[in-house]
């Protein structure tokens, strides 16, 4: 539902941010058509994929979670849709072609990663806290900071909910 993130080590003089990017927003850019075909998909994330792009060594007798739900969700609260994909574990849209789901989906994370105006940049400093809605917002860090380090906690809270497909009212 929510997490929290708290920098323990910053890298240096400066680098190390983190980008937040508001998914309700990244939907609401895209245009009529694009939104109604992407009403009818849903995609399949992947804890692997995730994992191994922090370069955690996966064991192969391990079953790491994965789910599929739709590419636009639904905001418990505030009812607007939310175009459900991050890079980092967003794996396949089902139903396409391999190709045709790598292409729409770079399309979707660079659409939401290129448009400054869905994006919140935290430079951090020492004491910083960010809390933020997990159900909608995507980030990461820029690593701009090699060959210093960075080091963060993060909780999340844990939600009750799946995420809902969006439906159109008319």
């Amino acid at each position: 539902m929510a997490s929290l993130l708290y920098v323990r080590e910053l890298p240096g003089e400066s680098g190390g941010d983190t980008l937040f990017a508001n998914l309700c927003d990244g939907f609401a850019a895209l245009s009529e058509p694009l939104q109604q075909f992407l009403l009818t998909l849903d995609a399949e994330h992947d804890g692997r994929k995730d994992l191994a792009n922090y370069d955690v060594i996966l064991d192969p007798r391990v079953e790491y979670p994965s789910a599929t739900h739709p590419l636009i969700t639904v905001h418990p609260q505030t009812g607007q849709p939310i175009l459900f994909v991050n890079r980092s574990f967003t794996k396949s849209i089902e139903g396409l072609r391999k190709s045709e789901s790598d292409n729409l989906l770079e399309l979707l994370w660079t659409a939401v990663e290129s448009n400054p105006r869905f994006h919140c940049r935290v430079r951090w400093s020492p004491g910083t806290v960010v809390f933020w809605d997990n159900r909608c917002t995507w980030y990461r860090s820029i690593c701009d900071y090699y060959p210093s380090t960075r080091h963060a906690q993060r909780m999340t809270i844990a939600g009750t909910a799946r995420p809902e497909r969006w439906v159109k009212r008319p």
